[in-house]
């Protein structure tokens, strides 16, 4: 399988994840979307190192995974990290505000992907 049809793969499946975990109930326990093992997490993990390289833009990025949970633009805060100017971070929950996988878009292309774990 090629480069572009593996991403299209992970991105299929990653979405179809998204949607089921967007859906379900509030405190409900699903291993393959919530547990550190769950299939959403490799998925989710899997985009990240795959898309954190400048041959991808933020328009590349929302195509692949889908609009993101959050965008905080420069001068603004997720978590204890400010954003800083000219950058604007993509944010994509795994387990909301508490874990989550970011990209560092700096005039509109990717620098990089970061984990946040709030580690509680």
């Amino acid at each position: 399988m090629d480069a572009q049809n593996n991403i299209d793969s992970i991105s299929k499946e990653y979405k179809i994840l998204k949607t089921r975990k967007n859906n379900k109930k509030p405190g409900e326990f699903i291993k393959e979307l919530d547990a550190c093992d769950g299939r959403f997490h490799q998925l989710l993990s899997e985009l990240g190192d795959i898309l954190r390289t400048p041959d991808y833009n933020q328009n590349d990025i929302i195509r692949i995974m889908g609009k993101p949970d959050w965008t905080i633009v420069a001068g603004g805060h997720h978590s204890n990290i400010t954003v800083p100017s000219n950058e604007v971070h993509l944010i994509y929950y795994w387990r909301g505000w508490h874990d989550y996988l970011y990209f560092v878009c700096k005039d509109g292309t990717i620098k990089e992907s970061k984990w946040y774990f709030a580690l509680e």
